[in-house]
């Protein structure tokens, strides 16, 4: 008896033919409405809940405005925010407070652990580690000696 190969299907239970494009008007047109399979793509993929994500669930915000004070911002994009010198723009910045979440996690595992880490995060970006370093209270706000002479530093 011959091996059943499993078809993909929509939600619906309609075979799928082809997964990895989409309908688009012409080459390189928009794509269209009819497409359901993609619009099936990414109801799954906004609801997909990525652990990674959360972290940056926390933070804060301001608002405020954009003002592109180049002229010849124009010539490189159709942006409208970069349309003309001088244009005010409404916009809003959110800070995320990553390194105060790491902190939290990191509490609870032993000092060794922590410091092998903050030089994992000192060697990707300095002011990161230093950030950590300081929020996990080991040595002061930077990295301990034991730390950087590991580094090499």
């Amino acid at each position: 008896m011959p091996k059943m190969q499993k078809k993909m299907t929509t939600d619906a239970g309609r075979p799928v033919g082809d997964n990895q494009n989409s309908l688009t008007v012409g080459a390189r047109g928009p794509v269209v409405f009819e497409d359901v399979l993609l619009f099936e793509k990414m109801a799954h993929f906004n609801r997909e809940r990525i652990p990674e994500r959360i972290v940056h669930a926390k933070g804060s915000g301001a608002y405020g405005y954009f003002v592109c004070n180049n002229p010849d911002m124009a010539k490189f994009t159709t942006a409208k925010l970069f349309s003309a010198a001088g244009k005010k723009t409404p916009t809003f910045l959110r800070f995320s407070t990553v390194v105060g979440n790491i902190v939290a996690s990191m509490k609870a595992v032993p000092q060794h652990i922590q410091e092998l880490q903050v030089q994992h995060f000192y060697k990707a970006d300095p002011a990161y580690g230093e950030g950590v370093a300081r929020g996990l209270g080991l040595a002061g706000a930077a990295p301990s000696a034991v730390l950087k002479q590991k580094m090499g530093s």
